[in-house]
């Protein structure tokens, strides 16, 4: 499957016209709109001189609707709109220049977002930590991941807030400085001054506990090798700036109220 930038979830949010977004909102139940209004308050405040309150705004609107169309679970969409809108808004605030990069930016990329690229993401924050932020995506969500999968990532401390698949957007994959494609095949737009790797993994015929650790196992070793080569690049490269603070604390109080 060949995917191009034209393809990817709404790419743009900010060429997106106001009232085609409220159109949409017209039908989200009465709790998740307050929970979404808190949480685009929220992210106007943080974002404030970087993007405006209508931007923040779509985005957020926008990110609840693309998760609820693929979402088996709605309970928590609302919730997770705010974490994957305020990942959109620091990756679009890193590509356009608008937020200095602090640190290296790893995306990596499977169809479904349901396994590998999950257990990837995992592995590089658990092994760079703070010195990396990790991002992943699916070209084609899937409705949830693996319940493996997801037990294995459980049990390695991973935030519950993250664990949810994710579909591909053009925000972002021109914010990452290295795209890595879980043997996808996917045609990703190039970017200047990104790196593409691709990794031909096998994808075990049945889903067991077994096989899931086999693969994260497979994943570590590449991970390992991936990060020696960011690392070495980046500290010969490192910008002398502060990191911009993200507390995922305040913003899932502000979606609860």
């Amino acid at each position: 499957m060949n995917t191009s930038a034209g393809s990817f979830e709404n790419t743009a949010a900010q060429d997106t016209p106001q009232d085609e977004v409220l159109e949409s909102a017209d039908q989200i139940d009465d709790t998740d709109d307050r929970v979404l209004q808190r949480t685009a308050k929220h992210l106007a405040d943080r974002y404030d001189g970087v993007f405006s309150q209508d931007l923040v705004e779509r985005y957020v609107y926008e990110s609840y609707m693309t998760l609820h169309r693929n979402a088996r679970v709605k309970k928590f969409v609302a919730s997770l709109a705010g974490n994957f809108a305020e990942s959109r808004l620091r990756a679009l605030a890193y590509a356009t220049g608008k937020l200095e990069r602090p640190k290296p930016q790893v995306l990596f990329v499977c169809a479904e977002n349901a396994g590998r690229s999950q257990l990837a993401a995992a592995a590089l924050t658990e092994l760079a930590g703070d010195d990396v932020e990790v991002r992943s995506a699916g070209s084609r969500p899937s409705e949830d991941l693996y319940p493996e999968v997801v037990k294995l990532l459980q049990e390695r401390g991973v935030d519950p807030e993250t664990i949810y698949p994710k579909p591909l957007t053009d925000d972002i994959v021109r914010g990452a400085d290295y795209v890595v494609s879980m043997s996808s095949y996917e045609d990703l737009p190039p970017y200047p001054g990104q790196t593409f790797f691709e990794w031909d993994m096998q994808i075990p015929r049945d889903v067991t506990r077994a096989n899931v650790e086999t693969v994260f196992e497979d994943v570590k070793i590449r991970v390992e090798g991936l990060w020696q080569e960011i690392h070495a690049k980046w500290r010969a490269d490192e910008p002398d700036i502060d990191e911009p603070e993200v507390d995922q604390t305040e913003i899932d109080q502000a979606a609860a109220g």
